[in-house]
């Protein structure tokens, strides 16, 4: 499981922060906590989400407590021009839930199938892909908004 979920977690941990030490450092230690809950965690088919959610959770308090922002500068946009949009869309998905942001990031970001996913999540592929379809409603509308703001400015 370490083998083939850690690549996964720490790519969705890096475009979390975007900072390598950091993310490396969240994924390690969340796995450091499955393994000491590994009796409980064993087999059971939301074990990578756990793991995942673990890092990310671990992410948000060091972020927190650093206040700082999570760099964007992971994204690299194809052109210069694409940067604030590249920076909106992060933020408005800082705004999501927190599952629907996990669907959004693990489909669109990593490219994962909806049955990776789901699997990720701990969840059927049903739910996740309700995730999915309440996030893209809900980017839509942030974003929609982040576009009127800057037509006023």
């Amino acid at each position: 499981m370490y083998e083939q979920a850690f690549p996964v977690v720490y790519r969705v941990a890096y475009r979390f922060c975007g900072r390598r030490e950091m993310a490396e450092d969240a994924t390690q230690e969340a796995f450091a906590r499955a393994f000491e809950r590994w009796s409980r965690l064993r087999g059971e088919p939301w074990v990578v989400g756990w793991v995942l959610t673990t890092a990310l959770n671990i992410l948000r308090r060091a972020v927190r407590r650093t206040r700082e922002e999570p760099r964007e500068a992971h994204l690299k946009p194809q052109r210069e021009d694409h940067v604030d949009e590249a920076v909106d869309l992060w933020r408005a998905i800082g705004h999501l839930p927190r599952r629907q942001a996990e669907a959004v990031v693990l489909y669109y970001v990593l490219d994962l199938p909806v049955a990776d996913v789901s699997e990720v999540m701990g969840c059927r592929d049903g739910t996740a892909k309700t995730h999915l379809d309440r996030g893209r409603q809900r980017l839509a509308r942030l974003l929609e908004s982040t576009d009127a703001n800057a037509e006023d400015r």
